[in-house]
Formats: structure tokens, C-alpha cells, sequence
């Protein structure tokens, strides 16, 4: 069993939120039953990076987490016009908002889309090749920051199963639990 006193926040977009499943099988819930910390899961669907940002520290302050972690971005790189830079630079503003309050911070990078998969069953008239692209970029960005950063992107390709081509199935929310808990991150 894990710490029990440690306190941890997810925040993100509906990829943290574990749709569409139940909020049960999401990887922040399934890191909270199987580790014993305290979780919160403050992942919201449809939710990008600057929508995040408006109340992300808000949360941060009340909630008072020992350890917050960051994914987001894969929403926005479906937007026309989004630049990975404008992107990663909000996601490093929020970072370095709960490092001055006191939270050891983790980011983790998107997981890329199964542009085939997507088209049919997601929103179609997405260029999802140029939205890996961006999500690419941005991982790139981060990981040249300060912050420790999981490249969940390049180790969920390793699972690759989306119930939509967007979002993963339960065994992919189990392979994002994993990669957190195998790569002792908590």
C-alpha cells in the first residue's frame, strides 16, 4: 500500500477524466485504489490547456496537493491556428504556478490519435496527422523544461487501443495507470 497521506491531483482534458468510461476507469482512479493515496481527478472533457489554465491554480490552492499532474493539449491540437509553443507555454505557466505553491509537478505529454480510427468515429474533418504533429512538438517542448515529464505519447503507442481513436479503452487507461505507477512517478 502506498502513502496514504500523500495527496495528488490529476488535471487535464477527458483523457484524465477517462471518458467514456465511468470516472472508475480512469488511470487516476485506478492509481488511487491500487496505491492508497488520496486522488484527485479534475479531468474534464473537452477541456483545453487555456480553458484549464483560468482555474487551475484555483484548484491548486484549495485541494493543496503534494503532488499535481498535467495532461493536456490534446484537445487544442484539433483547433485551426494553435501553435505547440502557445500550447506548452500555457501548460508551463500552470506548472510553474503549483511548483511556487509548494506541489512537486509532473507533466505528461498527450497521447497521440489514430488518425483512421478518428475520422470514423470521432470529429470527422480533423487533420489528425497534423494533430499528432503538434502534440509531437509539444512533448518536445516540455520535455526540455524543468519539470519531469512522462512521454506518455510515445510509450502508449506501445498499447494503441482507442475506443475511438481518440481515447483509450479501459486496457489503455490500465497501460497510462501502469506507466505512472511501474515508473515509480508517486
Amino acid at each position: 500500500m502506498g502513502n496514504l497521506s500523500k495527496v495528488i491531483l490529476f488535471s487535464g482534458d477527458s483523457i484524465v477524466n477517462g471518458f467514456p468510461y465511468r470516472r472508475t476507469q480512469s488511470f487516476p482512479s485506478i492509481i488511487e485504489r491500487e496505491l492508497g493515496v488520496t486522488v484527485y481527478n479534475e479531468g474534464r472533457n473537452g477541456e483545453t490547456a487555456a480553458q484549464l489554465s483560468r482555474y487551475f491554480l484555483r484548484e491548486v490552492k484549495r485541494l493543496k496537493p503534494d503532488m499535481v499532474f498535467i495532461m493536456t493539449g490534446s484537445n487544442d491540437v484539433m483547433e485551426v491556428g494553435v501553435t505547440a509553443e502557445g500550447v506548452a507555454e500555457t501548460i508551463l505557466e500552470m506548472a510553474d504556478g503549483a511548483a511556487k505553491l509548494g506541489a512537486e509537478v509532473v507533466l505528461m505529454t498527450s497521447i497521440d490519435n489514430d488518425p483512421v480510427l478518428a475520422s470514423q468515429r470521432w470529429m470527422r474533418g480533423v487533420d489528425y496527422v497534423r494533430a499528432n504533429n503538434l502534440l509531437s512538438e509539444i512533448g518536445t517542448i516540455l520535455k526540455d523544461s524543468e519539470y519531469t515529464v512522462i512521454d506518455t505519447g510515445t510509450l502508449y503507442r506501445e498499447c494503441g487501443e482507442y475506443t475511438d481513436g481518440v481515447h483509450p479503452t479501459p486496457a489503455g487507461y490500465r497501460f497510462i495507470a501502469d506507466i505512472i505507477m511501474n515508473g515509480n512517478y508517486i
